[in-house]
């Protein structure tokens, strides 16, 4: 077989190389970012909010100790107390100018009481609910002889008004503060006579002689802005120094506290009634030497 001559005017052949292919990779998703947790931003507090919620606790907690103590006064006016040598009595001593404006005043005023006659007796006077009270000698703390006095059944027991219980006080349905304080030899108080029966401030009381369960006695009111011996303040009072033996006396009174909304006519009766119950009978004075207070100053509170 005769081999084809190549033509040499004919252009020589041409080869295409196939390229070579690259594999072709996917890309991947770019990986999510795990979102970035922000906590809240907490509100702001009002200023006036933690003013208000201050003084709410305060006030509860004021309130509570307020009830508390009063039980616990009423438990320890129960608990017959021991005094010791080393408790001393202590009378508080005035300024000198109280001193002055009192050397200058009469004894007794004239000016007559608004409400100076004890009106009638209530009913509940004369039944058996009322409650017998004796009145406390504050040095001693024992009940001093011959001396009682009855309350009603809804008022509580008297208690020792202050550390040297030089009166005892409790308070009446009106509101009102009601005490009974022993004045003279071996008492805290000094005896009224001879004295201006005033307030801690030299402020006189109007004052009237009269009886009381056939004893003498003067009657004194006041309604001014005053305080008592141990510095508490009151806006009426009411009530009679009586004249137990030559050396002791017996205060019985009622004010109505400053601060405090009572109603003073409404206990009027109530004192009234309570003050036809003291009875004076063998009064038994302990003698002993006599302590100094500058005033007749009704010591309640």
């Amino acid at each position: 077989m005769e081999t084809p001559t190549p033509n040499p005017s004919s252009p020589p052949l041409t080869y295409e190389e196939t390229p070579e292919i690259q594999p072709v990779f996917e890309k991947s998703a770019p990986e999510s970012q795990a979102p970035v947790y922000t906590p809240p931003t907490p509100p702001k507090s009002s200023p006036v909010g933690s003013i208000l919620k201050a003084v709410a606790g305060f006030v509860i907690l004021f309130i509570v100790g307020y009830v508390a103590s009063g039980y616990i006064r009423q438990y320890l006016a129960k608990t017959p107390t021991t005094v010791t040598p080393s408790q001393e009595t202590t009378v508080l001593e005035p300024t000198p100018e109280v001193i002055a404006s009192i050397a200058t005043r009469p004894l007794t005023q004239t000016t007559p009481l608004v409400s100076s006659q004890l009106t009638g007796t209530p009913s509940a006077v004369a039944d058996t609910a009322w409650k017998q009270y004796a009145v406390v000698n504050g040095i001693t703390r024992k009940a001093v002889e011959g001396i009682s006095y009855q309350l009603p059944p809804d008022v509580l027991a008297p208690i020792c008004d202050g550390s040297t219980c030089a009166s005892q006080g409790t308070y009446l349905p009106g509101g009102t503060r009601f005490t009974v304080a022993p004045r003279g030899t071996g008492q805290v108080l000094a005896d009224y006579r001879n004295r201006i029966i005033s307030d801690l401030s030299g402020k006189a009381f109007t004052v009237k002689e009269t009886t009381i369960n056939g004893k003498k006695a003067i009657e004194f009111s006041g309604t001014f802005t005053g305080s008592t011996v141990g510095g508490y303040a009151f806006t009426n009072m009411h009530g009679y120094m009586i004249e137990v033996s030559d050396t002791f006396s017996l205060e019985i009174n009622h004010f109505s506290p400053s601060g405090i909304t009572a109603d003073f006519v409404k206990d009027e009766t109530t004192f009234a009634a309570i003050v036809k119950t003291v009875s004076f009978s063998s009064v038994a004075v302990t003698q002993s030497t006599p302590t100094k207070a500058p005033t007749s100053t009704p010591k309640a509170k």
